[in-house]
C-alpha cells in the first residue's frame, strides 16, 4: 500500500468512527432504519422466505442439536434464584389474576357442555378412578358389615359386640378375608356399571349453577394465597432433578418428527395466510414500529460502541472491511494519475 493510500485509509476510518459518537450515532441509526423500513415497505414475507428454508432454520437451531449443559446450568441458576425472590412471598394469586378474568374463565368452561362433559369423561373413564372408587366401596361395606349397629341386629352374636371390633376380629378371625372373597370380586365385576353411573350423577350435578359455587370456592381458597406458598418445596434438590427430567423430555421430543411436522404446518399455514402483508405490516402487528426499534436501539448503541471502540475492536473492524479496496490495484491506478 502506498503512503497516500494509506493516509486516505486512516482519514476514512477516523471519519466513519466520528459517526459513531453522540448525535452523529443517533442519526446514523436512525436513516439507517428509516431506509429499512422503507424497503421492508413494498417487500413481502414471501418475498424474503418460504417454507422450506424457514422449517430448516426452526430444525438447525432448535431440533439439530441437544441442549448443552451450559444453557442448562444458566437456567438451573436462574431458577433458583427466582424462587428465592421475596416478591414471591408478597405477591398473591389476586395480584396476578383478578376475580373478573378468572370469572370469565369458568364462564367459559361451563357454557361448553363438550367441555365438560369431556372432563368429566377422562377423569370417570381412568383407571386410577376405578380402583378409587372400587377401594371406598369394598371399605365403606366392609365397616358397614363390622359396625356394631349392624350385629346388633343378627342373633347369636350380640354378645360379641360388647368385646368390640378388636373381639369379634378374635372370635371370628375368618370375618375379614369372607369378606374380602365376597365382595371384592363383586365390585370389581360391576365397576364398570358403578363408573358409570357415577359419571351420569356428575354430568347431571355438576351443572353452571354448581360448577360456579365450586370455582366461588375455590378462588377464596387461592386467592390470598401467595406465590412462595407454590415454590417452597423446589430446593436444590428438586430443581436439578426437575432439570434432568426436563432435558430428558426434550431430548426424546427433539429425536421425534412430531415438533418438525407441527412447525413445518404452521409455518406453511402462516405464510399462505399472511405472506402476502408487506413486512411493515408484520412487524406492526407484533408491536414492532420504526419508532419503537428506533428508540431502544438508540437506548443501547452508545454503550456497545463506546466498549467497542475502547477495545480497538470496532477501529480494526472498519480498517478490515476498508484495507482491501486501498490495496487494491484500481485505487492505485487512481493514485498513480
Amino acid at each position: 500500500m502506498s503512503d497516500k493510500a494509506k493516509q486516505l485509509l486512516d482519514a476514512q476510518v477516523r471519519f466513519i468512527l466520528n459517526e459513531y459518537q453522540g448525535e452523529q450515532l443517533d442519526k446514523k441509526v436512525s436513516d439507517t432504519l428509516e431506509c429499512l423500513y422503507q424497503h421492508l415497505e413494498a417487500v413481502t414475507a414471501n418475498d424474503l422466505v418460504n417454507q422450506e428454508q424457514v422449517a430448516a432454520t426452526v430444525k438447525a437451531v432448535l431440533f439439530t442439536k441437544p441442549l448443552k449443559a451450559e444453557l442448562l446450568d444458566i437456567i438451573y441458576t436462574m431458577l433458583l434464584e427466582v424462587v428465592d425472590l421475596d416478591v414471591l412471598k408478597k405477591t398473591a394469586i389476586k395480584d396476578l389474576l383478578s376475580k373478573k378474568s378468572y370469572n370469565l374463565f369458568v364462564n367459559k368452561i361451563v357454557q361448553s357442555d363438550s367441555v365438560r362433559q369431556e372432563g368429566i369423561g377422562l377423569a370417570m373413564e381412568s383407571d386410577l378412578y376405578s380402583e378409587l372408587i372400587s377401594d371406598v366401596l369394598y371399605n365403606g361395606i366392609k365397616d358397614y358389615l363390622l359396625d356394631e349397629n349392624f350385629l346388633v341386629k343378627m342373633r347369636g352374636v350380640s354378645a360379641l359386640v360388647k368385646a368390640g371390633k378388636w373381639g369379634i376380629s378374635k372370635t371370628m378371625p375368618k370375618l375379614d378375608s369372607s369378606i374380602e372373597s365376597t365382595v371384592k370380586p363383586y365390585i370389581q365385576e360391576n365397576i364398570k356399571r358403578t363408573v358409570s353411573l357415577s359419571k351420569v350423577f356428575l354430568e347431571q350435578e355438576l351443572d353452571e349453577k354448581r360448577i360456579k359455587v365450586i370455582a366461588n370456592s375455590v378462588w377464596k381458597e387461592l386467592r390470598t394465597q401467595k406465590l412462595a406458598s407454590f415454590t417452597d418445596s423446589l430446593d436444590e434438590d428438586n430443581l436439578e432433578e426437575l432439570m434432568g427430567i426436563a432435558e430428558k423430555v426434550w431430548e426424546d421430543l427433539r429425536k421425534s418428527e412430531f415438533p418438525m411436522v407441527i412447525c413445518s404446518e404452521l409455518i406453511g399455514s402462516w405464510l399462505e395466510a399472511y405472506g402476502d402483508q408487506p413486512v411493515t405490516e408484520l412487524l406492526d402487528s407484533i408491536g414492532i414500529g420504526k419508532e419503537g426499534m428506533t428508540s431502544q436501539i438508540q437506548a443501547y448503541a452508545p454503550s456497545i460502541v463506546k466498549q467497542a471502540e475502547a477495545s480497538g475492536c470496532l477501529e480494526a473492524l472498519v480498517r478490515e472491511q476498508l484495507e482491501p479496496f486501498y490495496r487494491s490495484k484500481e485505487l492505485q491506478q487512481i493514485l498513480d494519475v
